[in-house]
């Protein structure tokens, strides 16, 4: 059975990534490493699994999962207090996708996108 979750994406630009999921976010971090200029990773703990935000290889290297973004593709984080977090990303200046709102389906919510398009839902249930 499957030990840990992560949502592992590669970004050209790392440190602009690393620092809005630290500083921005907030997100504690559980790994990074440096081995080279394209060998740089961060992993941030979020809820019970991970981030994991990876240079882009300057080689087209085959084991590199595709540059496109996904439609239809979200990174869901449940909070505990989630209107305390969206003001505090409010007071930052942080752009918002979709404002604070109660759905239908029994979550407050709203969205916003990391440096690098990835867009992250925020909730907490009601």
């Amino acid at each position: 059975m499957a030990k840990q979750f992560r949502c592992a994406f590669f970004t050209h630009d790392y440190d602009r990534s690393v620092e809005f999921y630290k500083n921005v976010l907030g997100f504690a971090i559980s790994e990074s490493w440096d081995r080279a200029v394209d060998d740089k990773g961060t992993t941030f703990m979020a809820g019970s699994g991970m981030i994991e935000v990876l240079t882009m290889p300057q080689e087209d290297e085959d084991w590199v999962w595709s540059q496109e973004r996904p439609r239809g593709f979200a990174i869901v984080i449940e909070l505990d207090d989630v209107d305390a977090f969206y003001d505090e990303l409010v007071g930052k200046n942080v752009p918002i996708a979709k404002t604070i709102a109660d759905m239908p389906w029994r979550h407050r919510s709203f969205q916003i996108a990391d440096p690098n398009g990835v867009r992250l839902y925020f909730y907490s249930e009601i």
